[in-house]
Formats: C-alpha cells, sequence, structure tokens
C-alpha cells in the first residue's frame, strides 16, 4: 500500500469516526443534545493519525521452497538442443527418474533448450 493510500484510509477511518455513519432518529419536533465521543487517537509527528498495521512474521526460506540441502556445492546443468533427461542423467551419473523428481518433472514433461536443471547427488 503506498504512503498515499494509507494517507487517504487514514482520512476515510478519521472521517467515519467523526462523522458517523448516519444521524441518530429522533421524534419530529424532539431536540436532541447528541454528540459523538471525543476521538483519542495518537498521532505520528506529521499530526496524522496513525495506522496499527499486522505483525509481518518473516519465515526462513528453506521452509517455503523447494531448496537442495547443498545448495553452496550444487551442480546445474543448462539444457541444450537436442538433449534428453535421459542423456543428461547418465553424462552426470545419476537415474534419469532422480533427476527428474529433483526438479519436479512428470514423466511427459518435455526439456526445453536454456532451462536449467538441478542435478541431485
Amino acid at each position: 500500500m503506498t504512503l498515499c493510500e494509507r494517507f487517504t484510509k487514514a482520512l476515510l477511518v478519521l472521517a467515519a469516526s467523526v462523522l458517523g455513519c448516519g444521524s441518530p432518529v429522533v421524534d419530529p419536533g424532539r431536540a436532541t443534545n447528541f454528540a459523538p465521543p471525543p476521538i483519542q487517537q495518537p498521532a505520528s509527528p506529521s499530526g496524522l493519525p496513525t495506522l496499527e498495521l499486522p505483525e509481518v512474521q518473516q519465515v526462513p526460506a528453506e521452509s517455503v521452497l523447494n531448496l537442495p540441502s547443498e545448495s553452496s556445492s550444487a551442480t546445474y546443468h543448462t539444457v541444450q538442443g537436442g538433449e534428453t533427461l535421459s542423456n543428461i542423467a547418465k553424462r552426470y551419473g545419476v537415474s534419469a527418474e532422480k533427476l527428474r523428481s529433483a526438479n519436479g518433472l512428470d514423466a511427459s514433461a518435455k526439456l526445453k533448450t536454456q532451462q536449467l536443471l538441478y542435478i541431485p547427488k
């Protein structure tokens, strides 16, 4: 949310709390002394009302991404035209199934030129 959007939202919240969402219902000819309670809102140094933002929980990337555990010594292969999963697997001494699984490929997946493959150990 941009600063302008946050400011606009703060103004709308402030206006709604000052003005209320409607008028009190009174009997015709009967006066009312209704006044909304004063707003006790802390202000920022700029004098504008502050909005409470939810706390952001940080999580390690490894818990949401499927990264190889030994990423510092990982081996990757860039697919060249005419290469197949089988001949790439044979070149690195791993099974085609292990290579497919490590890269999240299903049996019908077609390799694309310049595709980057993770080579499991």
